[in-house]
């Protein structure tokens, strides 16, 4: 998505399996009343200190956090 607070690209684009997203961008969705369309979202380009908005139902990720997808999901 990039480092944009302008929604617009990627709620014109398809249904995503995995989308990072960062806060400012999470935010703007929100407080648009709008979702990303995607089975999983994740905010990265986090603050250091946690510090950020948390808007919607991304899931924050502390920076260096290991995860794994599940190709069956």
């Amino acid at each position: 998505t990039g480092d944009t607070e302008d929604p617009a690209a990627l709620l014109a684009g398809p249904r995503l399996d995995l989308l990072f997203l960062t806060p400012w961008l999470a935010c703007a969705l929100a407080d648009a009343g709008r979702a990303p369309a995607s089975a999983r979202t994740i905010l990265y380009h986090r603050n250091p200190d946690g510090s950020d908005r948390h808007c919607g139902a991304a899931e924050p990720r502390p920076q260096g956090t290991r995860f794994s997808l599940d190709p069956g999901s």
